[in-house]
């Protein structure tokens, strides 16, 4: 029966993408952050799931929306750029004779072109402030949504979880397994997590129009309680890293100084006392060395200097590419860079990233309208709190994640071309109004 209902949503959703683009964009987060994992096993072709065929109608219903006209064209020739850069990564991978994990790899390709619609999607059918604004709500109530999730099959583990594949599916042995609410992996949670935790804190601390923030704080609740069940300390990195920073730089320097302690006991209790091993570090620790580790955060530190004494000739040009991700995990997102995106990779997530800050910071400081500047201002140390977040983990690996970076970064071109283009009409209408004025006086003498 819940099959039903899910895929009678989903065709709901895929009809409104179609007809009304500029409303179905708003159900994004919810229905894709929500998705379960096992619509995923070969319902459709190429192993896509409902929320592909999703995005393939909104990117269809806002083509025709707009008639192919954007807002901002550069947030989606980003994410083409991303996405041509992960393909000739696979490319040189299978060049130099490496085995790729064809299948793996098609997955993450249909997951980036996917990005490419949703960019795509946001940059045709957002027109103003408003939605932007509403945007950004919709991502905090998708996140909430995911987090209410995660706490109740935290508290009831023997329930059935919608977002877990039927055993039938993934084997009698794999059955005690259970995916966390709407994620598959902890530090993925803390990622999206992170982002709407982020947003919501700054837009309680700056925002000074009339919207209730009673509702807000709520909605934090919600989102810091899913965080902490997740148990990822990155994601944690991810929100008091940004609070910290922002506090001693404001008037609010005994919250930072109190934050900047409680990271560093943090960080010493988790390298020098922390015991749980995940799978994944042991695995590739045990890969690489074959020896024991203190650590998990003691593993990551040996992944780390593992991968760099030994630099790969790819490395030089567009990396290895995604599909290899499998075998080897850096838990690092700055080493991913290097190592699945090359030089050429490490040249282009410097000049997006660059380019988000500039304007973030920028919009933070100078947007006309005060709501606007509070938003921008949230995601501006979003992002800072995102870089901290690069550290332990990769996001830039993670399909929710790196959706999210580049939504968000969407909506920082498509409002800083708002603000452009309000300034270029008023400057016109200045223009207008000195030439009426000089006319006036030269018909009156």
């Amino acid at each position: 029966m819940l099959e039903y209902i899910i895929i009678a949503i989903y065709a709901f959703a895929c009809l409104t993408a179609l007809l009304y683009p500029k409303i179905a964009v708003l159900w994004f987060w919810p229905l894709v952050i929500c998705h379960p994992s096992w619509m995923l096993l070969g319902l459709l072709p190429m192993n896509a799931g409902f929320d592909d065929l999703f995005l393939a109608c909104l990117f269809t219903g806002s083509l025709i929306y707009s008639g192919g006209r954007l807002q901002n064209a550069k947030p989606v020739v980003f994410a083409v750029l991303f996405c041509v850069i992960a393909v000739f990564g696979d490319l040189s991978t299978i060049a130099l004779g490496t085995d790729l994990g064809t299948d793996w790899s098609v997955k993450l390709w249909l997951k980036n072109s996917g990005l490419m619609l949703f960019v795509f999607a946001v940059c045709a059918t957002t027109t103003d402030l408003k939605d932007i604004r509403k945007l950004t709500y919709s991502f905090i109530i998708g996140t909430t949504i995911a987090g209410i999730f995660i706490i109740f099959y935290s508290v009831s583990p023997g329930s059935y979880n919608p977002f877990q594949a039927p055993y039938w599916a993934r084997g009698i042995e794999e059955w005690e397994y259970r995916d966390i609410g709407p994620f598959a992996m902890a530090d993925e949670a803390g990622g999206m997590l992170g982002f709407a935790v982020l947003l919501c804190y700054f837009l309680i601390r700056f925002d000074k129009g009339k919207f209730n923030k009673t509702i807000i704080i709520v909605i934090s609740t919600f989102l810091l309680i899913g965080l902490l069940l997740t148990g990822s300390r990155s994601g944690w990195i991810f929100v008091l890293f940004p609070v910290m920073l922002s506090s001693l730089l404001s008037k609010q320097k005994i919250l930072g100084f109190f934050l900047l302690m409680l990271i560093a006991i943090a960080i010493f209790i988790s390298v020098s006392k922390f015991e749980f091993f995940s799978k994944r570090v042991e695995q590739t620790v045990t890969q690489f060395s074959g020896g024991s580790f203190s650590s998990a955060t003691a593993g990551r530190t040996d992944i780390w200097i593992e991968m760099l004494s030994k630099p790969k000739i790819s490395w030089l040009l567009f990396g290895e590419g995604f599909g290899v991700m499998q075998g080897v995990h850096t838990h690092s997102n700055f080493i991913a860079m290097l190592k699945n995106t090359g030089l050429i990779g490490i040249v282009f997530w410097f000049i997006l990233y660059w380019n988000i800050l500039k304007k973030a910071f920028w919009l933070m400081k100078n947007d006309p309208d005060t709501r606007m500047s509070a938003l921008f201002t949230a995601v501006f140390w979003a992002y800072i709190g995102y870089f901290a977040f690069f550290l332990p983990s990769t996001p830039m690996m993670w399909p929710g994640v790196r959706f999210a970076d580049f939504f968000l970064m969407a909506l920082i071109f498509l409002r800083y071309r708002q603000v452009e283009i309000e300034a270029e009409y008023a400057f016109e209408e200045d223009l207008y109004q000195t030439e009426s004025e000089l006319n006036q006086i030269t018909n009156a003498g």
